[in-house]
């Protein structure tokens, strides 16, 4: 089972609906593997590790 989280905040229409937030994906990095069956070959891939992330969004 795997955990992600994420935080943010709105600082609103005084700075353009301005949105900043951090996260982490795979927070107790749970090592996982991940099938396609699009591809060609069928196979098994390594899932994403842990991974830590600032996502920031303006409007405008």
């Amino acid at each position: 089972m795997l955990f992600s989280t994420r935080a943010g905040y709105d600082f609103g229409p005084q700075l353009s609906d301005l949105n900043v937030a951090v996260g982490v994906k795979n927070i107790f990095n749970h090592q996982y593997f991940t099938r396609s069956f699009d591809d060609n070959n069928k196979g098994k891939y390594v899932g994403e590790p842990r991974t830590l992330y600032v996502q920031t969004s303006v409007a405008f």
